[in-house]
């Protein structure tokens, strides 16, 4: 609990920069960065008997994550991806998770990879020990080829609809049924180094969130869900004039139009890697800050080599979030 630790202590043992994180909450919601004494003393009023954890700060470009599964007493694993924090234009908080890129590996060596197939061994045999089933997901941080396990979510995560549904669709056994299986009490003959190494592989794939940033809100807008192409203007002419109204424009010109092409509710039904899946909110659906309001799927990378978001990325979400409101 915080109230049972002294500000000075921490500061001299894990630097004047630390992270405290209580132990629910999502999206980054229970995670806060104290830079300062005030800041600190507010939670030790705030939350007296909350239980947290107190970790060193680790300034690092590259964050990732992935997921895991106990079953038939082995530990596998698979849907590494990059995981896309803090965008200001998707959340207002820097520490909420907004995406996943399963296509990037900025940051990831051989080294690293066998690095962190080691950790999710180690943590796995542990949670085993202590009669964990099933799913869980790993958390982690590479700064000067090292890797920091920051957070271990003892749960089925986020990606896992999405991990699942790529994996199906490059012919490997998906964690979730490995998941079923292990409540159901059917055994596993799988190869589990094998499995980790195949499953950890690049896949050409990611998600986007956009968050609500109010503290209370209502959808007001809708955007009928399903894939989507990025055209020009004279396309968007064209789509107007057959009387297709489920047009997105980027820009005030309308010369970037997100057109609306057929019906589609997972990443699946995409054909390649030219059309996105857009999912929002229904209109009339009332929201928190942090909650997420649309999300983009897609066949190919979400970021670049400076780990930032295409720009016709944001762009999109800038539009959506005005659609929707």
């Amino acid at each position: 609990m915080v109230s049972l630790v002294n500000y000075d202590e921490l500061k001299k043992k894990i630097g004047k920069e630390f992270i405290i994180q209580f132990g629910r909450g999502h999206t980054g919601s229970s995670t806060i960065l104290i830079t300062e004494r005030l800041e600190f003393e507010k939670l030790q009023s705030d939350f007296p008997e909350r239980t947290s954890k107190i970790s060193e700060y680790i300034v690092t470009d590259f964050s990732y994550t992935i997921n895991c599964v106990i079953a038939s007493g082995k530990i596998f694993c698979g849907g590494l991806s990059f995981q896309i924090t803090g965008v200001k234009e998707l959340t207002v908080n820097s520490k909420a998770t907004v995406g996943n890129d399963f296509a990037q590996r900025k940051g990831i060596t051989n080294d690293i990879e066998q690095v962190i197939l080691v950790q999710v061994k180690k943590i796995g045999e542990i949670m085993k020990k202590s009669g964990y089933q099933g799913m869980f997901g790993i958390d982690f941080l590479i700064k000067n080829k090292e890797v920091f396990v920051i957070e271990i979510n003892a749960r089925q995560t986020q990606s896992i609809p999405l991990t699942s549904k790529l994996q199906l669709m490059n012919n490997q056994i998906p964690l979730q049924l490995l998941h079923i299986a292990e409540f159901l009490g059917i055994e596993i003959d799988i190869d589990e180094d094998k499995y980790n190494k195949e499953n950890i592989m690049p896949i050409n794939a990611s998600q986007i969130f956009l968050r609500e940033v109010d503290e209370k809100a209502v959808i007001k807008g809708h955007i009928k869900p399903g894939i989507y192409r990025l055209q020009s203007d004279n396309s968007a002419v064209r789509e107007i004039a057959k009387g297709n109204k489920n047009i997105i424009f980027l820009d005030e010109e309308k010369d970037k139009p997100l057109i609306y092409r057929k019906e589609g509710y997972n990443v699946s039904e995409l054909i390649d890697s030219a059309g996105i899946l857009i999912l929002a909110k229904k209109e009339g659906t009332k929201v928190k800050r942090g909650d997420e309001i649309a999300r983009i799927q897609m066949l190919s990378g979400a970021t670049d080599q400076r780990l930032e978001l295409h720009p016709w990325i944001v762009e999109s979400f800038l539009a959506i979030r005005n659609y929707l409101k």
